[in-house]
């Protein structure tokens, strides 16, 4: 009986699961895989069957066959092109196009990094507002943020007004409130290298808002956990900032993001440092470096690398014989181990945050 039981208990979250994300009908399947869905429609049934369903699977797999010109139970001629070819044309169509989109943009962006701010209204005039252009914009920003960023936050508070001029028929709603989201984090982000830390919750709060009504893709609200944690670290509230770093970190472990994952692993080191967590700093400093890609993603690495040196050197400078080698002067008390570490994670750590 019990082992029934715990039989039983196993089963309960597939069921709430499944309650959650019911499963298309069967004649919005069939259209789906004739290639008679367009839209909306087409990209729920699609991301419905990608994670595995298998009762839709089982409908789908007989009609998988359809561009071979068979009747299938009975039901019209299928189309001439294979449903698989099908989909993987419309991918490679909004890839070519999100491609002309961004090589538009580049010299557009190029000519802003060159000129005055006040300048951009003027040159701006005709600039199709697009999905590649914000794209861009938000790079930019990245790329301008540590050394200039007033800069930084004039490209992102543009890719803001951009993500909200995005024509609508050529992207699901969806998405592009997910792009909205984004540029809001990257101003907040600007915002918080600019000092002004109530600007940049300001900023979050929008992108809550954007989010809320956006794709529910779970790396987007990940993004803005980890925005978050950012935030609070910055405010000195340590504790948040680990529980909202913590949240992003479920979120790339699930998906499977090692690099992400190992990303992640360096923001908690640097808020754990910063709130003088030495010992927890370390180890998730270590973790990160451990997942970190230091071919596509060096700064990650470099920044794991920079704070775990700091922790060393703040822990080996106040050991009893180090003390005792090189006595400070009166005039100025050692600080301690902590305020030293807290201060490295500062100039690097929480930058990467």
């Amino acid at each position: 009986m019990r082992k029934f039981l715990r039989f039983a208990a196993g089963l309960l979250p597939p069921f709430r699961k499944r309650a959650k994300n019911p499963c298309p009908p069967r004649q919005e399947l069939e259209a789906f895989v004739r290639g008679l869905l367009e839209g909306d429609a087409a990209l729920h049934v699609l991301r419905h069957l990608l994670p595995g369903c298998p009762a839709c699977q089982e409908i789908t797999s007989a009609l998988w066959w359809a561009g071979e010109g068979r009747r299938v139970r009975g039901g019209p001629v299928a189309l001439e092109e294979p449903a698989v070819d099908r989909v993987l044309a419309k991918v490679r169509g909004l890839h070519a196009g999100l491609e002309r989109e961004r090589a538009a943009a580049r010299p557009v962006c190029a000519e802003l990094a060159r000129c005055r701010v006040t300048t951009w209204g003027v040159r701006l005039q005709g600039v199709p507002r697009t999905w590649g252009f914000c794209e861009l914009l938000l790079a930019e920003s990245g790329a301008s943020r540590d050394a200039a960023p007033d800069l930084s936050a004039a490209f992102a508070l543009l890719a803001v007004e951009v993500a909200a001029e995005v024509p609508a028929a050529l992207h699901p709603p969806g998405f592009v409130a997910d792009l909205a989201a984004r540029a809001w984090i990257g101003l907040s982000a600007s915002r918080r290298a600019q000092g002004d830390l109530d600007g940049a919750e300001a900023a979050l709060q929008e992108a809550e808002t954007e989010l809320a009504r956006g794709s529910g893709e779970r790396p987007e609200r990940a993004r803005l956990s980890a925005a978050w944690a950012a935030l609070r670290c910055g405010q000195g509230r340590h504790g948040e900032a680990e529980r909202w770093q913590g949240r992003a970190l479920v979120v790339y472990r699930r998906l499977g993001q090692a690099d992400l994952l190992g990303r992640g692993f360096v923001q908690l080191g640097a808020v754990r440092a910063r709130a003088g967590n030495l010992a927890g700093a370390a180890v998730a400093l270590r973790q990160g470096l451990a997942l970190a890609d230091a071919v596509r993603d060096p700064e990650t690495a470099c920044a794991a690398l920079y704070v775990l040196d700091g922790l060393g050197a703040a822990l080996t400078s106040h050991s009893p014989a180090a003390i005792a080698a090189n006595p400070a002067p009166s005039t100025q008390p050692n600080r301690s181990p902590r305020k030293a570490a807290a201060s490295t994670a500062a100039t690097s750590g929480c930058s990467v945050v």
